[in-house]
């Protein structure tokens, strides 16, 4: 990566990686990868410091790398311990990547990163040069329990460089699909899926370019061969699209036998579009000038009885009012 922070260009994995004199392995098992094209291991500790420096795009303190790394080390022996990481890495890398005496930055043109040649082939559109690139999350396997800050910073590094490949692979397929490109398409999804098994929309966006495609005996194998992992909904839009492409309608339940039909006990045929949902009847719209006959008959009952409701509760009320005024036995002596 340049000073400015613009991903160094890189030819990972075809050969030498360009300019630089060591090409640095990042995602998956961590490696060194020098011009003669061996590749070396790059122990966790060391991989883990470098790939910090070289992704943070700006200067780090030696203190802050320090805290980072050693948290329950007090300041002297944290500072020792970068020290000696530094030391290491020297050691282990033939032009030293990471440079400075109190900060430490990236030094330019020094060494380039699998992930910066991802990122430079995903703004480029080529999907297909960055999956290659793509051998497993980024220091794969590498844990640090102690410090909390550098586990949050690698999950959310991790998940943010996962979704950007996965989402450009999708874009990707669509793009090919819509073009005709199916064999394409379907090339970048497989190889997709092969290393990102888990993720659901890949292996439902396989169905949907099979079926678009025509080719519906291999949507429904792709359908049938979804796991278990993927959800119900995910499912039933996969099954939906290999349904529509074959031009089916789901099955509506058939009438028993002896409903309207054709008057022999047999149910009409099904229509494939959706009849019209059964309402209750509108009433009927009166003109509130005209007068039905019929009303007063109708309607005397209730009218009788809310006369005497309204009789009874008067009553009631009266002789309330009498029983409040009526005088005790002992006014009246």
């Amino acid at each position: 990566m340049t000073e400015g922070g613009t991903p160094a260009e890189a030819s990972f994995p075809a050969g030498a990686p360009g300019a630089a004199e060591v090409g640095i392995r990042l995602l998956g098992a961590p490696a060194l990868e020098g011009g003669d094209g061996v590749s070396r291991p790059l122990p966790g500790l060391p991989a883990a410091f470098l790939a910090y420096v070289l992704l943070a795009r700006r200067p780090l303190t030696r203190d802050h790398m320090a805290t980072l790394f050693w948290p329950r080390s007090d300041r002297g022996r944290a500072l020792q311990s970068v020290r000696q990481t530094l030391s290491r890495l020297r050691a282990l890398v033939p032009r030293p990547a990471v440079d400075g005496d109190r900060v430490l930055e990236r030094v330019p043109g020094a060494a380039v990163t699998d992930v910066d040649a991802l990122e430079v082939a995903l703004a480029a559109g080529r999907v297909a040069d960055a999956l290659e690139l793509w051998r497993g999350p980024l220091l794969q396997d590498f844990r640090r329990p102690e410090s909390w800050e550098l586990e949050d910073w690698l999950e959310r590094e991790r998940t943010r460089l996962e979704r950007r490949m996965v989402l450009a692979v999708e874009a990707g397929a669509r793009a090919a699909a819509a073009g005709g490109r199916t064999g394409e398409a379907l090339e970048l999804l497989r190889s997709a899926r092969a290393r990102f098994p888990l993720d659901e929309e890949l292996a439902v966006l396989e169905v949907e370019v099979l079926a678009a495609a025509g080719r519906h005996q291999e949507a429904a194998a792709a359908l049938a061969a979804l796991g278990d992992d993927v959800s119900e909904g995910r499912r039933e839009r996969a099954r939906n699209l290999v349904e529509r492409a074959r031009g089916e309608a789901v099955p509506l339940p058939v009438p028993p036998a002896g409903a309207p039909g054709d008057g022999q006990g047999q149910s009409t045929p099904v229509p494939t579009a959706p009849e019209p949902t059964a309402t209750a009847p509108e009433p009927t719209r009166r003109n509130p000038t005209t007068r039905d006959p019929s009303a007063p008959a109708a309607r005397a009952p209730a009218v009788r009885s809310r006369w005497l409701l309204t009789a009874v509760a008067g009553l009631a009320a009266l002789l309330l009012v009498l029983s409040a005024v009526r005088p005790s036995p002992e006014d009246r002596t």
